[in-house]
């Protein structure tokens, strides 16, 4: 569809462009490079999702991401929302790369916002967690070891448990038409999957609703 859009307006340029005036030239050029600034971003989510998008993985200090995060994200959510950050008191590092988490990160907020309905308190809380069994980490399918979480948590309506299963499925949304491509948790996942970490998602109608990033804690020096 994207590319239907990016071949129509420049095909009509090529057809009218004797005729086409300032101003309806500036908006056909508008439309299809608005398009194909959409099918770039739908490329990377897809891409995270098939966990082939390249990243730059780096130490990382998870409350101070946070924080730089927290004032582009204020902004954006508008506001109603209220954001909360609880960083975690040891000031963690963890093995990610910085601007796919911060995009990881606004998208766990855009979705928490829409909980919300666009009033409310959003927290988003740092701690540590360890898988210390190398029987339970096979078992859930994780890798044994130290990791910093990030969880981000909404007291909205909460997810009913028959739509809990389907989440991180790409294309699968509850959002209305045109609201949301359901690739957003997809991305998410797969871009955490990639950075050798896991998602966990707690949540019931009438219950917040909790979804933690895992990623590798770095040990330094």
């Amino acid at each position: 569809n994207l590319l239907t859009i990016i071949i129509g307006n420049l095909s009509l340029l090529i057809e009218d462009k004797q005729t086409l005036t300032d101003a309806e030239f500036d908006e056909i050029t508008t439309d299809a490079l608005t398009a194909a600034s959409d099918g770039a971003h739908l490329t990377r989510q897809l891409l995270l999702f098939a966990r082939r998008q390249p990243l730059e993985p780096v130490s990382t200090n998870i409350n101070e991401l946070l924080y730089r995060a927290a004032r582009l994200m204020r902004h954006t959510l508008g506001e109603q929302i209220t954001l909360k950050i609880t960083p975690h008191a040891s000031s963690p590092f963890g093995l990610a790369d910085p601007a796919l988490l911060e995009s990881a990160i606004l998208n766990l907020c855009f979705n928490a916002r829409d909980a919300l309905l666009s009033q409310g308190l959003i927290e988003i809380v740092v701690g540590l967690d360890s898988i210390v069994s190398s029987v339970a980490s096979v078992a859930a399918d994780r890798s044994a070891g130290d990791y910093v979480s990030i969880s981000v948590i909404d007291h909205g309506v909460g997810i009913p448990a028959t739509a809990l299963e389907h989440i991180f499925e790409p294309f699968w949304t509850t959002k209305p038409q045109g609201k949301g491509s359901g690739l957003g948790l997809s991305m998410v996942q797969g871009f955490v999957a990639q950075s050798k970490g896991f998602v966990t998602v707690s949540s019931a109608v009438g219950e917040p609703t909790i979804v933690t990033l895992n990623l590798p804690k770095c040990h330094l020096p």
